[in-house]
């Protein structure tokens, strides 16, 4: 093969050539300039606004919030205590609490560099977004330059960072790490041709760093590991020998012990019920067929693939393959079959009609994999195969142009896929001047306050607590508010006495189950009817620290009278004392909702606060008043209208113990309505996520008429909202 026909795209079937430091230099100048264009203007606000859209969901917000105070707490715990980094800073005062939503420790060493200079979380952050993009188009490029030349790579790395289907996450940044994949694939083929111990050593990083970005990105290499390795090991059959077999083997158990082991946490919680296991998820709601479909859709048609790419991918399949690059080809095809298939979810769109697919067997049985909510996500696998393809097919093209004409012919593709794809969306910058910047009760905190957790108060939505995750960057103190995917049950009992605050009793009783220390109240968020309590010259177990305008820093004093810190903590018994185990063979008894007053309508998007009598007349009592799901007693609710279900059935903590041959009354706030309207909610009590019906526990049916809230109120929900009291509810 001539110099000049690899310089034109000529398919390569050995090793390649290494790229004079022009042709490096080119390349990395290139797909820097497509950042700067791709994510204009947010290069020019990195150190003070966030890429997220506004007027929508909330938890797009939070959720952006949420990633950057994991990434900020991972640097920290690393550095300072490791042996200590899943007990992160949120939800004091449970254990694990960084289990309670990703890691993302494969970010750190993106992130770390950044935030252990400038101290700004936000910054660091932004940063990792930008070098997402040119590191996912140089690996793809690398895994390219094996097939091809240079030129044809560039379009390959160039389509596989730079597409409206990755760019839909950018604030979901996590997602954006896919460059360890096509490394991961560039050194497996690298050890099976030539068997050097470096390629071994850096498929195991490789492996390893994808597998500790993401749950999605992780989950993603193994089942694109599980169609291509066969392949691979196919191809290189002639050399296979013991060393290469072993450590191609070695490589990837290396590669994935530090995911297993960051994964133990992960499956005590999910031991614990407080994240759900294949068997307990929402299927319905983790598998939205109708909403996956149209995610697909709208990938092949524009936002990932377009009419170029399909134009210069059907080139290479129909190409002489007498040249070469066979499996360059089956390469990209298994990927691009893998990605679909699973981004498809359990049910794949085909011919008009819905046809079976193995996910639903991996989401049952393969642990952890429930926790994959939004199947669509794979498609990043596909959009490597597509690269790779397009690679090829623009291969064949160059081959019947001058050697001069290479690069000029490759920039033209990438434009053309680029003018003939999906429109680059806007980017909606949110300023986080606070964050960048904390204000001065913050750096107080940082400077000052000794042990003891820290409550920020009002309560008012999950955009302010990750808001208040990040601010605590800066100091590191216990927060017993915060935002996550599955919060735990703690924080819903603790905020149930923090709404009635300043009152003496609630107080109290913060005080006897968790160290909290510190109070941090934000007047001017408040209602105003509210203000005056925090204003006063004196509140009873409350020092007032110090006032920065509306901001006022008080310190706990109050001595804790019934000691219940370690009760809060307690896996096997209730708060009550109540052993946590299956109810027996038979339980027989009723539920029954206690009934409203003078038919007043509920508000909607907002809980509905419901009293419920549960009537026991089984031999055992039910125990329902603990803080950990495993073996407890909860309620069931399945929202209808007009007879049919809205949604999935939620379930919500009872919040007592019923003794045997008794009656209990307690208060539960089931989910919210969104429209006006006559609903049915059908309650049930189950354990373990089984129906007691099984054993004799009767349901019920309430109807409500719901109304829209009255002007002026917020509409900002909380998932996980404390009820108005807490004094007769829990023990």
């Amino acid at each position: 093969m001539t110099p000049a026909s690899v310089a034109r795209g000529a398919v390569v079937t050995s090793a390649p050539a290494v790229p004079s430091w022009r042709t490096t230099l080119l390349v990395v100048t290139g797909y820097v300039l497509l950042t700067a264009w791709w994510l204009w203007p947010l290069p020019a606000h990195m150190a003070d606004h966030l890429v997220y859209p506004v007027g929508g969901s909330p938890f797009i917000a939070a959720d952006v919030q949420l990633i950057v105070w994991a990434l900020a707490w991972d640097t920290h715990a690393l550095l300072t205590s490791p042996l200590s980094l899943f007990d992160a800073n949120v939800f004091h005062p449970a254990p694990l609490s960084l289990a309670f939503s990703e890691h993302f420790l494969g970010y750190v060493p993106l992130f770390a560099p950044t935030w252990l200079v400038t101290g700004n979380p936000v910054l660091a952050a932004n940063a990792v977004i930008v070098l997402t993009f040119p590191l996912c188009a140089l690996a793809a490029y690398a895994l390219a330059r094996r097939f091809v030349a240079p030129p044809a790579a560039f379009v390959a790395g160039a389509l596989f960072a730079f597409h409206g289907a990755r760019y839909a996450n950018l604030y979901h940044l996590h997602q954006l790490g896919t460059f360890w994949t096509p490394l991961a694939l560039l050194f497996t083929e690298r050890w099976l041709e030539r068997a050097r111990a470096r390629d071994a050593v850096a498929l195991a990083f490789a492996v390893g760093l994808q597998l500790l970005s993401s749950f999605y990105l992780g989950y993603a290499i193994v089942l694109l590991y599980g169609a291509y390795l066969p392949v691979a090991l196919l191809r290189w059959r002639d050399r296979l020998d013991r060393r290469r077999l072993v450590g191609i083997a070695v490589g990837l158990v290396a590669g994935g012990v530090p995911a297993l082991v960051a994964s133990l946490p992960y499956l005590e919680l999910q031991r614990l019920g407080l994240v759900p296991s294949g068997r307990s998820a929402r299927v319905d709601l983790v598998l939205g067929s109708a909403f996956t479909t149209a995610r697909i859709r709208a990938y092949l048609a524009t936002l990932g693939v377009g009419p170029t790419v399909y134009a210069l991918g059907a080139l290479a399949l129909v190409a002489d393959w007498r040249r070469g690059g066979v499996y360059a080809r089956v390469v990209a095809i298994v990927a691009i079959a893998t990605g679909l298939l699973f981004a498809s979810g359990p049910e794949i769109p085909l011919f008009g009609r819905a046809w079976w697919s193995p996910y639903e067997i991996l989401f049952r049985y393969l642990p952890g994999f429930s926790a994959v909510r939004l199947p669509f996500r794979f498609l990043f696998l596909a959009q490597l195969g597509f690269s790779l393809l397009a690679a090829l097919g623009l291969a064949v093209l160059l081959r019947r142009l001058p050697a001069r004409a290479a690069w000029p012919a490759s920039i033209a593709a990438v434009g053309l896929v680029l003018a003939t794809g999906g429109a680059r969306p806007a980017h909606p910058l949110q300023p986080q001047t606070v964050a960048a910047t904390p204000p001065p009760a913050y750096r107080w905190l940082a400077a000052n306050a000794q042990d003891g957790a820290l409550l920020e108060l009002p309560l008012i939505g999950v955009v302010v607590a990750g808001e208040r995750m990040v601010l605590s960057t800066h100091h590191w103190r216990p927060l017993i508010e915060a935002y996550s995917a599955y919060p735990p049950l703690t924080r819903r009992f603790l905020l149930r006495l923090c709404v009635q605050l300043p009152a003496q009793h609630a107080l109290q009783e913060l005080v006897d189950h968790v160290d909290l220390r510190w109070v941090l109240v934000h007047v001017d968020r408040k209602r105003p009817e509210m203000m005056d309590r925090w204003l006063q010259t004196s509140i009873p177990g409350l020092r007032l620290v110090q006032r920065w305008g509306d901001d006022l820093l008080f310190e706990v004093t109050l001595d804790v009278v019934h000691d219940r810190r370690e009760l809060l903590l307690r896996t096997d018994r209730t708060l009550g004392g109540l052993p946590q185990r299956p109810v027996g063979e038979s339980c027989p008894g009723r539920i029954e909702a206690v009934p409203r007053v003078a038919d007043a309508p509920v508000a909607t998007r907002r809980p509905v606060a419901t009293r419920l009598r549960i009537v026991n007349d089984g031999p055992a009592p039910l125990p329902g008043a603990g803080l950990y799901p495993r073996h407890l007693v909860q309620l069931r609710s399945t929202l209808r209208r007009n007879g049919r279900r809205l949604g999935v059935p939620e379930v919500f903590p009872i919040w007592v113990d019923v003794p045997a041959g008794q009656a209990i009354e307690t208060g539960v706030d089931l989910q919210a309505v969104r429209e006006p309207g006559s609903y049915e909610f059908d309650l049930e009590l189950v354990q373990d996520h089984d129906s007691l019906a099984r054993c004799g526990m009767r349901g019920t049916r309430m109807v409500v008429t719901a109304a829209d809230v009255a002007p002026g109120r917020s509409t900002e929900i909380d998932p996980h909202p404390p009820v108005e009291s807490a004094s007769a509810d829990p023990p």
